[in-house]
């Protein structure tokens, strides 16, 4: 009897999860000053019909006629609303670029003229548009750009709607993890700056979190009861009660809720939907000892995930250790499976991104170039016209012969690529996978120590993915030019202590991590103290994955290299073979076929160095480990000011 009251419970958290999970937050609606009303009540019932695009150059047409801003943003942002429905409805992928051009327009006008609500409708709706597509890395990058606008602005709404959009992407990912972190981040902020946004949803999402019972599940779902604004709020949060009630045998409280439950539908004039009566059969019948009613519910059960999930915990219950073995990782290839498939296709996005942009600015290069031999030969037709016939042919061929070249190269670019950057996110997420699954075990199996342990692994390889993406970000600014260095007066020892902090916790045990600084504590130096303290925590990071034993020590000095200032990261680890020391600054760089590759991380530090007008080597005279100096010249602020900005 018990061992069925357990798993039916473990089947009525898949079922409540799965009837809750639709319970999302209200799509935002832009608020038209009165006087554009109009254009709302004239452009809705036209999206997605052709007479759309008209009527948008009619709004356009009359904004530029009375200069109005305003209403230029609102025709280009229904010129939005209709290509994303058509892309929608049909499935055609060619809207794509023309959805994020205007919006791009759009958000241009947005910041100019300080119109923040539309600056940030149009973010949200762009966002949620490219998830839709599951276009995740383009949905990201515009989130970090919501964010650092939200922030500059200081707008509480605009940063609302950032966080549900970190929600709604780490969500699509199966991150856990990092959607409890935007959920938490998005109840404070309502909490503090914005009263009049309903609570109840996301905090019934955040208790879903938490085991049922549990002081945290409790807390939120309280929270949830008691800033109830809508009426759909309270059919979500009675449905919780019923669950919470079954789950303890609680009848008393469960006819409470069924009867508040009933109150809001007939307050609405409607009925208790099919599947919640369902819910509701199956949560008496539970308590009721109904087995064979459960059984006959159950057995409608179609997903192969939730009937293994299930088979996987009776399993578990009888202590039959050999199916449960079986089952776990028959649950495990299919999360690896859906894993793999975000991953890949993340990182095909991210390949392309890369490699296209590249690709068009050699190929506009060399089509200018043939542009030029063409009109040159022109002056040559009235020689001879087999010669002519001849020169046109061999332009022909040269272009055809670039063309080839570029392409292969892209090809070859982008599939080098997909290799490194698959084998670079795997490390870390196995190590991820692995120890989830070791603490997912049933109680008593491991102990507290082996949790923390656990634990602490799961978190150094989640941020490890998150530097790697970082580098990611980063090297596409570096080749799109738009990478910023912003110098200013920096104290070095400030640099140090941040860099030191920072890989603090993935210094390896038994490893001893310290600073030597030869310079004065409040010396000054003129650089950007980011992208220095930058190239040091890589320096560090990389120290800690290659050292299992001794020290790793940051060095500062000014007599080591006179004239400039020498950082300098010196570790007891595996070291550098002389022969790889040539390549340990370019991308992907993997000395063994054990261990992490080096990313992208030294090869973002050699850039970075550069742009400081400054170096980064590897000492290889250093036998006892590995050795790299990164030097800055030592200058003084010129214009006693810190806002020089070097973009490039």
């Amino acid at each position: 009897m018990r061992i069925k009251v357990f798993i039916c419970f473990v089947i009525l958290s898949a079922i409540h999860l799965s009837i809750n999970a639709d319970a999302q937050q209200a799509r935002p609606v832009l608020k038209l000053r009165p006087e554009y009303e109009w254009v709302r009540e004239k452009g809705e019932p036209l999206v997605g019909k052709d007479s759309c695009l008209i009527f948008c150059n009619e709004i356009l047409a009359q904004a530029d006629e009375k200069k109005d801003d305003y209403l230029k943003c609102l025709g280009l942002i229904y010129r939005v609303k209709h290509y994303s429905r058509i892309s929608n409805s049909s499935g055609n992928t060619r809207y794509i670029s023309a959805v994020a051009e205007n919006s791009d327009e759009i958000r241009a006008i947005a910041r100019e003229q300080g119109y923040d609500d539309i600056l940030f409708y149009t973010y949200y709706d762009e966002i949620t548009y490219h998830i839709a597509k599951k276009m995740g890395v383009r949905a990201l990058e515009l989130t970090n750009s919501m964010h650092a606008d939200a922030l500059q602005r200081n707008n509480s709404e605009g940063l609302y709607l950032c966080y549900r959009c970190f929600i709604t992407i780490a969500t699509a990912k199966n991150s856990d993890e990092f959607t409890k972190i935007y959920l938490r981040k998005a109840i404070d902020l309502v909490l503090e700056d914005l009263p009049d946004k309903s609570l109840s949803n996301m905090c019934k999402n955040m208790a879903d979190f938490f085991p049922v019972g549990s002081d945290s599940a409790t807390f939120y779902l309280n929270l949830a009861e008691a800033n109830m604004r809508h009426p759909d709020d309270s059919t979500f949060i009675y449905r919780e009660r019923l669950y919470y009630a079954a789950k303890d045998n609680d009848r008393e409280g469960f006819e409470k809720y069924l009867t508040l439950l009933n109150d809001c539908y007939e307050r609405r004039g409607s009925k208790i939907p099919k599947g919640t009566l369902g819910m509701i059969t199956l949560y008496r019948s539970a308590m009721d000892g109904q087995w064979e009613v459960v059984d006959s519910i159950l057995g409608t059960f179609r997903n192969k995930r939730a009937r293994l999930d299930y088979e996987y915990q009776f399993a578990l219950a009888k202590k039959d250790s050999a199916t449960a073995l079986d089952k776990l990782l028959q649950l495990n290839r299919i999360e690896d499976s859906l894993r793999t498939v975000n991953s890949d296709h993340d990182i095909i996005e991210m390949a392309a991104r890369f490699d296209v942009n590249n690709y068009r600015n050699r190929v506009n290069v060399q089509e200018q170039l043939i542009t030029r031999l063409e009109k040159k030969n022109s002056l040559y037709l009235f020689g001879s016209f087999l010669v002519a016939v001849i020169t046109l042919l061999s332009i022909l061929l040269l272009r055809q012969w670039y063309k080839n070249k570029a392409l292969k190269k892209a090809n070859d670019i982008k599939t080098s690529f997909v290799q490194n950057m698959s084998h670079e996110i795997r490390t870390p997420l196995n190590s991820i996978v692995g120890f989830s699954q070791l603490l997912s075990l049933p109680d008593g199996m491991i102990t507290e120590e082996e949790k923390q342990e656990y634990g602490k692994h799961i978190i150094n390889n989640s941020n490890m993915l998150t530097m790697l993406i970082d580098d990611i970000l980063n090297l596409s600014d570096i080749d799109g030019g738009i990478y910023k260095i912003n110098l200013g007066d920096e104290m070095v020892m400030g640099i140090c202590e941040r860099a030191i902090n920072t890989v603090t916790y993935r210094v390896p045990a038994g490893v001893d991590l310290r600073l030597e600084c030869e310079v004065d504590d409040r010396y000054i130096v003129y650089t950007d103290g980011r992208r220095v303290q930058q190239v040091i925590i890589n320096f560090l990071t990389n120290a800690c994955k290659h050292t299992t034993a001794g020290e790793i020590v940051l060095r500062v000095s000014l007599k080591e290299n006179p004239g400039m200032v020498t950082f300098s990261v010196t570790d007891t680890g595996t070291g550098v073979p002389p022969e790889k020391a040539e390549f340990i600054f370019k991308r992907f760089t993997q000395l063994d076929n054990f261990t992490q590759g080096n990313g992208l991380g030294l090869n973002i530090c050699s850039i970075i160095a550069e742009k400081l007008e400054g170096e980064v080597k590897l000492d290889t005279s250093y036998k006892n480990g590995a050795r790299f100096t990164f030097t800055i010249p030592d200058r003084q602020n010129p214009n006693g000011t810190n806002d020089n900005t070097i973009i490039g």
